[in-house]
């Protein structure tokens, strides 16, 4: 199949036969469509598999003859759709759509049959699926550390309805417009037949539901939705309109990247209930269901411009995690069954600093104060943000002052390898946490808090500078003296964070080009194929842990999209022309390889990490970020725009302070709407 870029997505074209995945979730679910008319893997967000994976099989004939093998198709994948139209067969048109529901948990298949003979045709389909029970029983013993054993009990309503039931909290609905002509079911597994009579010029549509696994939905729904299918589909299509509406250029790859990395940030949100609200972080990252503080950051960027009510649940559920002595940990599970939350591999040194981060954003673009008061076990946000900070200050230097040291441990997000002592990545976080602190209680009427932090944050940012400027621009440094001075792409930070001087800044570009850019490092071996995380390899073999332990993969010189789109920002921000390599050299890799959401990390020996990963969308908001230089700050009530380096572009929809607006430059002008308001005096200076 040849991948190539589309508004707001991609298109796919080649053989009919060739599958083309491609995953999409909404509020409920998570699912993987297969591009060739079924569904590869389909499970309850946070809960359980509903399908075996890969055993979805569809087929059809028609007048009883399959289509010639030299028969093409063109696939086209956005949001929360994949459409498949084929060549004719017998002057029959023949196309394909599946699509979620916008927010409940239940998945839609449209088959669209066009005859354009002169006589009637008879269409034979035939598909099968494999219910994965035992992925319920995994999960009860996971959250109850039991299971029973559950036989399951097949209720067929009618020849278009049946429902499968493992336990009051497990059934399956599958619901059809039209009547099926066979269906026979053995053990958990499925064939479902439909014979259609479609007459000269007639267009014949056969439409299936399918709703697994989960209590919050009904029979009744389930017909109520077969029933009003054009009415979910045009809402998926009404969706995808508005992603693509979101940018526009007369770049048709920077189009289909925005969309393509908006969705997987949208698409990882979830609201579980009235506690739980907050981004996953992949498809392979839901179970149990969690929400980290890094990876939820780095989402939430490219989303906060467009649901920034999603951006306040998500600080409101890390809250549930921090400890009164303000240690964090990687991620806050939710327990659904319990309603409890819990945390996932407690003390990550990071995770404090993002914190911090994720609170500073939400009120530079909302103003919404009432965040800092909300409650979480007896403390106030804000207490609990002050706190984290709090646990970090605990662990500063007697060296370089303000300078927090890390532990021997490898609990941040290089968790495969043991970084003690002064660790770059961890420092600058650390440095912009203070900051963020600081204007967060100034904005907030605490004078004496913001005068405290501030000081925190000048002898901090200070004393990172004199030690980079002394031992260069390492990776860690431990207190023992061993120094790992590989170059690493976190440096981008300094700049993006404003912790370097415009020197130093020129510096570290030319380094991270040099060094971690594949087309300008001729020691590595594999030629031209995206930003490695670090060059040379990491040297110290018994700091390094599992999948890092080799060279060219996972932290261990992997290129991580999420850290591409960073790099990208710092080189945006700072005029650097060399920004487009980072922003889109992993998405072009990635259509290369018929990756069509945005992959976790990938390299040239050992593959690919998680499809639809969150943090993945980063590379947007760089374009909104640093393109345009759309970064508000509670110090300012305006934000000046500047011109982006790809020329004329429209951003629409973009929530800021109460109010949406429409960011239009033509021909080097600035042109802002207030979508709510025309009348609206806007807060942008575009001069």
């Amino acid at each position: 199949m040849k991948h190539s870029p589309m508004w707001g997505g991609t298109r796919s074209e080649g053989d009919s036969c060739a599958p083309v995945m491609y995953d999409i979730a909404n509020n409920r679910l998570m699912a993987q469509f297969d591009g060739v008319g079924g569904v590869h893997r389909y499970s309850v967000a946070g809960r359980w598999k509903v399908l075996k994976d890969g055993s979805w099989y569809t087929g059809w004939t028609v007048n009883g003859k399959p289509a010639p093998l030299s028969q093409r198709k063109i696939v086209s994948c956005c949001g929360k759709k994949q459409r498949i139209e084929y060549d004719d067969h017998a002057k029959v048109q023949v196309a394909a759509e599946l699509f979620s529901h916008l927010s409940e948990n239940a998945l839609f298949a449209v088959y669209e049959f066009h005859n354009e003979q002169a006589a009637s045709v008879q269409i034979d389909l035939h598909f099968g699926f494999e219910i994965d029970t035992a992925s319920y029983h995994m999960e009860k013993l996971r959250t109850e550390g039991h299971t029973a054993t559950l036989t399951p009990q097949l209720h067929v309503s009618d020849e278009r309805l049946f429902t499968y039931s493992l336990a009051e909290d497990y059934t399956v609905y599958f619901a059809a417009n039209d009547p099926l002509t066979s269906f026979e079911h053995e053990d958990n597994r499925f064939q479902l037949r439909v014979r259609l009579s479609v007459e000269p010029g007639e267009k014949k549509r056969f439409v299936w539901l399918l709703s697994g696994a989960c209590g919050s939905y009904t029979l009744a729904q389930a017909e109520a939705d077969i029933a009003d299918w054009q009415h979910h589909a045009t809402v998926v299509d009404e969706e995808n309109q508005w992603l693509r509406e979101t940018f526009e250029s007369q770049d048709a790859e920077l189009n289909a990247m925005y969309g393509y990395c908006l969705s997987a940030s949208l698409s990882s949100y979830k609201d579980l209930g009235e506690s739980f609200k907050g981004y996953f972080a992949g498809i392979d990252y839901q179970s149990p269901p969690r929400t980290y503080f890094r990876d939820g950051y780095w989402t939430l960027l490219a989303s906060l411009p467009y649901r920034p009510e999603w951006v306040r649940g998500q600080i409101v559920t890390l809250a549930h995690g921090i400890g009164v002595d303000g240690q964090c940990p990687s991620a806050v599970i939710y327990n659904q069954d319990s309603g409890k939350y819990e945390p996932f591999w407690p003390d990550h040194f990071d995770s404090p600093s993002f914190f911090a981060l994720i609170v500073h954003d939400y009120l530079s673009w909302t103003n919404d104060y009432g965040v800092l008061s909300e409650q979480v076990n007896g403390r106030t946000v804000k207490v609990h943000m002050e706190q984290a900070i709090a646990y970090l200050s605990s662990r500063t230097s007697a060296d370089y002052p303000g300078l927090a040291l890390k532990p021997d441990h490898r609990r941040d997000w290089v968790d495969n390898v043991y970084r003690e002592g002064y660790v770059t990545y961890d420092l600058t976080l650390y440095c912009r946490a203070l900051y963020a602190v600081s204007a967060v209680c100034r904005a907030s009427g605490d004078e004496a808090g913001a005068e405290r932090y501030a000081a925190e944050y000048e002898t901090s940012r200070n004393s990172l500078r004199k030690l980079l400027q002394v031992h260069g621009y390492f990776n860690y440094m431990n207190t023992s003296g061993f120094v790992e001075s590989n170059t690493s792409i976190e440096l981008a930070l300094l700049p993006l964070f404003d912790l370097c001087s415009a020197d130093e800044t020129a510096a570290i570009m030319q380094l991270l080009t040099t060094k971690l850019e594949t087309r300008n490092n001729n020691e590595q071996q594999y030629g031209d194929w995206g930003v490695m995380t670090v060059f040379p390899f990491y040297l110290a073999v018994h700091h390094q842990v599992e999948k890092s332990m080799a060279p060219y993969r996972y932290h261990n010189g992997s290129d991580w999209p999420y850290l591409d789109g960073i790099y990208a920002l710092a080189k945006l921000r700072n005029n650097d022309d060399g920004w487009r390599y980072p922003l889109t050299r992993w998405f072009q890799v990635s259509l290369d390889n018929g990756w069509l959401t945005p992959v976790e990390y990938y390299g040239p020996v050992y593959g690919k990490g998680s499809n639809l990963q969150g943090w993945s969308a980063m590379p947007a908001a760089a374009m909104l970020m640093g393109g345009i230089g759309f970064m508000p700050s509670l110090e300012e009530q305006k934000v000046r725009l500047s011109l982006p380096p790809w020329g004329d572009c429209t951003f629409k929809h973009i929530q800021f302070r109460g109010h949406r607006y429409t960011l239009a430059v033509t021909d080097g002008v600035w042109k802002v709407k207030c979508e709510d308001d025309p009348a609206h005096e806007h807060p942008f200076i575009t001069e």
